[in-house]
């Protein structure tokens, strides 16, 4: 049964543990409650997000219209008259994840809404998300193989309505794997699917920055935690065990 009822008995992370114990790994920490800047209004609008990693690649929004709001320590993004989005460093500080170049993505997230979630990239070209449809999670990167990916898995695992922890990864080899909270998500008929682009940067967090915000990403981000290699296992469990004990998911 998909869950998180055994997470804290897999001896993941300890309670000292924290995303800096990846080490060298950890592009960019995004972490719940901390480092949020806001005007205190109604609603909180959310001017910065800062970088707990050491790499100091801050979310920042400086226009009203598009900030998210904070309630209770997430962020909160909205999908109607403007995308709410954030802006991640970009030119020396961007994050480059192209073929061959590996990442692991894990973002602690509700969906409020069950339209097209890209949470995280670039452009329309490069991002990674959701889709409408709750069995799907796609990507694209630009350049040289850089087609639409859309995972179809075997069950509807991307809900409304509930808080759970996604984590993408990318080997040098362009094998994506998908988890929602501490297990594996089989693609529909088996197999693993390839993204091979050579172009794929980090800009935003939150929503895509489409004129007709189609693509907005429509619910709460609690905690999003980047790396530059596939983690693994343990590290993978530590990560999620963090969350799990933080967050209460």
């Amino acid at each position: 049964m998909l869950g998180l009822g055994n997470s804290l008995n897999r001896g993941g992370a300890t309670e000292s543990w924290t995303p800096l114990s990846l080490g060298g790994t950890l592009d960019l920490w995004y972490q719940y409650n901390t480092g949020i800047t806001s005007d205190g209004g109604s609603p909180d609008l959310v001017s910065q997000w800062a970088d707990q990693s050491g790499n100091s690649r801050h979310a920042t929004q400086s226009t009203d219209a598009a900030k998210p709001s904070v309630t209770s320590g997430y962020l909160d993004f909205e999908d109607t008259s403007v995308n709410d989005y954030m802006d991640i460093a970009t030119g020396t500080g961007a994050l480059g994840y192209g073929h061959p170049n590996p990442f692991t993505i894990v973002i602690a997230l509700r969906r409020e809404d069950a339209g097209t979630d890209r949470f995280i990239g670039s452009t329309s070209a490069e991002f990674v998300g959701l889709v409408g449809d709750l069995s799907k999670i796609q990507t694209r990167a630009a350049g040289a193989g850089g087609a639409l990916v859309v995972l179809t898995m075997d069950d509807d695992y991307f809900t409304t309505g509930s808080d759970y922890i996604l984590t993408v990864t990318k080997d040098s080899s362009g094998n994506i794997l998908v988890y929602k909270n501490s297990d594996v998500l089989a693609e529909s008929g088996g197999g693993t699917s390839q993204q091979i682009g050579t172009d794929m940067d980090l800009t935003f967090i939150g929503s895509s920055v489409s004129s007709d915000h189609v693509n907005a990403f429509d619910g709460r981000i609690y905690e999003v935690i980047v790396c530059d290699t596939v983690l693994s296992t343990s590290d993978r469990n530590s990560t999620i065990d963090y969350l799990t004990g933080k967050l209460g998911f």
